[in-house]
Order: structure tokens, then sequence, then C-alpha cells
């Protein structure tokens, strides 16, 4: 068992309209089986804003910062 973590961005705009880079960093449980194949399993998923805090996502493309009261949409085909 090994954990493997990725990290990528996306672009979105924020609830004043301003546009903005969000980052996506997902960890995952990677098991090698016996037929040399691998198993992954998400582990987290986090979806920051430009300042580095922890966003929850409302729904896909849509992810609120709850402490500031900022809402981010994205249409970014690698938005999770």
């Amino acid at each position: 068992m090994a954990i493997r973590n990725s990290g990528w961005t996306i672009s979105a705009v924020n609830g004043d309209g301003w546009p903005c880079l969000l980052t996506c960093i997902r960890q995952v449980e990677v098991t090698l089986l016996p037929d040399g194949s691998e198993q992954i399993k998400q582990i987290s998923l986090q979806i920051r804003d430009p300042r580095g805090v922890v966003l929850r996502p409302k729904s896909p493309g849509i992810f609120v910062n709850d402490f500031d009261a900022v809402t981010y949409w994205s249409a970014d085909l690698q938005a999770p």
C-alpha cells in the first residue's frame, strides 16, 4: 500500500465576478494487486481558494468559503 498525492489548478470566478485559480489536492491510497494492476481508493480531496483557505463543495463546479461568505463558480472540465 502506498499513498499518492496529486494537485492541479482550475479556473473559476468569485462572487464579485473576478477570475481566479483554485487549487485541487487529491490524496489516494494505492494497493498493488496480485495481477500487477493497481486498486485506487480516494482518501481526500481538497479545493483551496487563492489564499489557501479550504472550500466546501456545494455542488459540481460550485465551491464556498464559509468563513468569508464567498462563492466560487467553475466550468473547468478538470473541476471535481
